[in-house]
């Protein structure tokens, strides 16, 4: 038998405040920059951070994975 490995993958934050606050050509930039994750800001200025669409979860049954 196999020894199985785990790789855990740290969350990303949900939320990040800047420091002086983005302007919005600077979050526009930021959001074109960073495909990998679905960027909004809330009117705070608080930029929060979703995980892209269609993501495959962490834990998954095989074969339910896509070809």
């Amino acid at each position: 038998m196999g020894m199985s490995t785990i790789l855990e993958i740290p969350k990303l934050p949900s939320t990040v405040v800047l420091d002086p606050p983005l302007t919005d050509e600077e979050f526009e930039k930021l959001c074109a920059a960073n495909d990998f994750a679905r960027l909004e800001r809330t009117k705070e200025g608080k930029i929060v951070v979703n995980a892209p669409q269609g993501e495959i979860p962490a834990v998954a049954t095989p074969s339910l994975l896509p070809n």
